[in-house]
């Protein structure tokens, strides 16, 4: 089957960075998480520390800091911290995840199936949404599948390079998300090499040289944060972002949950791979790289399946590897249909890719506006209030305070007595369903911004002292 790879390969990748760069700034923050790594982002820039990231003034280690680290190096580049400046390390890392499916296609497989899967991929729900948002998962997916593609690498060849290359893009997979980027890598290799007495990837996990290489740049941070803070400071990390996570059984989901996640991910096509399970078994033996890269998908997913805590885009390191083995499988469906069968799967896989780029273009600020409306109108409406001070009740969206472009420190219903005994003039925001108890006098109510991020929720903004004086005065 002849197709102009090349050509359409670049059709692929120039339409995408045309939809996919252009989109970074057509929406605010979108997500709570996408809130926190920007308001990082933030403090760091305005703050300059590089070394301990801050979530609304407080000391925030829940995530390494090399996201953070890339995002500044753009936001220093502009001059601002910006949605887009944020976002760009995310969409680069897309497009690069993007070009190693299809060269790993290629190389493993056929032309066709590299295409198919790249298609795939670029198409699938939450890799289009996650490379463009500044969160963790893209940029751990391309080192998380670089890194294993280097192991196959290394194990076909047993090229020193390669495995070099593996220890070193894990050690940046590390310092992206932490140690749990190892489940991706370490444990799968762990696992062939001793269920199948593989020499080769006993080798690649015994080089002793290597291993220090890989601890000195996934630990140097840690060392540096030790050092300053004390080796304590980690016990509350640990409990919280890891045991907690896979324990909890407060956010619990049900086993399966992400055998559903992904097919609608995939569009129904992860059903190609659990129902040909045996052809599929039989034809992963026969083919080492297959086997390797079945190995990666597979492990990660039973692991993550066995945690409390279930979100997808935990899983989406994985993902590539999926793509390539549902395009592989098929290509192995039509490999004896008539030609017009393949190129009709090829270009129905393009024109899904098409409707999702025109969403995200054309659509999304408009579908998703009752989240992102209260943030700009708030941003509006709070530049004659700067100066003043601001509080909020409770609990605040780390999205707020980022477009305040200020730290909002958050006080309890006691804390807040206390500050209106003092004759204290401030802001409070208090973004709850229910409005203040009748206990908290405020002395005026200064704005109500509805919807807010959902279309049941509201921001009340209240004012206490010289404020509600001044309140239209300053408008």
């Amino acid at each position: 089957m002849q197709i102009q790879s090349k050509h359409l390969l670049y059709f692929i990748v120039i339409v995408l960075c045309f939809s996919i760069i252009p989109s970074l700034d057509l929406i605010p923050l979108s997500s709570l998480n996408e809130g926190r790594r920007a308001l990082v982002i933030d403090e760091m820039f305005s703050y300059q520390h590089w070394l301990l990231p801050s979530l609304n003034g407080d000391l925030y280690l829940s995530k390494p800091p090399l996201l953070y680290w890339l995002s500044l190096m753009t936001s220093n580049l502009m001059g601002h911290v910006s949605e887009f400046s944020i976002r760009l390390p995310s969409a680069i890392a897309g497009l690069l995840t993007l070009i190693l499916t299809y060269r790993a296609g290629r190389q493993y497989f056929n032309t066709y199936m590299a295409l198919l899967a790249t298609i795939l991929l670029a198409a699938n729900l939450e890799f289009a949404m996650l490379a463009r948002r500044a969160e963790i998962e893209m940029l751990l997916t391309l080192l998380c599948f670089a890194s294993w593609l280097s192991v196959i690498q290394f194990v076909q060849t047993q090229q020193a390079k390669w495995q070099w290359l593996s220890f070193a893009l894990l050690a940046l997979a590390v310092m992206t998300k932490g140690p749990v980027a190892m489940l991706f890598i370490t444990l799968p290799a762990l696992i062939v090499a001793i269920i199948q007495r593989d020499k080769s990837m006993i080798a690649y996990l015994s080089h002793v040289r290597v291993w220090v290489m890989f601890f000195v740049l996934a630990g140097f941070w840690y060392w540096l944060v030790s050092m300053k803070l004390g080796f304590d400071i980690w016990s509350t990390v640990v409990q919280k972002d890891m045991l907690d996570k896979m324990q909890s059984e407060a956010s619990a989901k049900p086993l399966l949950s992400y055998v559903g996640w992904a097919l609608v991910d995939f569009y129904g096509l992860l059903l190609i791979l659990l129902l040909r399970g045996k052809a599929i078994w039989q034809a992963i033996k026969q083919y080492q790289p297959a086997c390797l890269l079945a190995v990666g998908a597979l492990v990660p997913f039973v692991v993550f399946s066995l945690f409390a805590n279930k979100h997808i885009k935990y899983l989406l390191p994985i993902y590539p590897i999926l793509a390539l083995l549902i395009a592989w499988q098929i290509s192995e469906l039509i490999r004896h249909a008539r030609p017009i069968i393949a190129k009709l799967i090829l270009i129905s896989s393009i024109v899904v890719l098409t409707i999702l780029t025109m969403f995200y273009l054309f659509f999304e600020a408009h579908y998703f506006d009752y989240r992102f409306s209260a943030l700009r109108q708030f941003t509006s409406w709070y530049q004659p209030y700067r100066q003043q001070p601001i509080y909020a009740l409770n609990q605040i969206d780390s999205r707020l305070v980022f477009y305040a472009k200020r730290p909002i420190p958050v006080v309890n219903k006691a804390q807040l007595a206390m500050l209106q005994q003092q004759h204290s003039s401030f802001i409070l925001l208090n973004e709850r369903k229910d409005k203040l108890a009748d206990d908290v006098q405020a002395q005026c109510t200064m704005q109500t911004f509805k919807p807010y991020l959902k279309r049941a929720k509201a921001l009340d903004v209240y004012g206490f002292g010289s404020i509600c004086e001044n309140k239209d005065k300053a408008r």
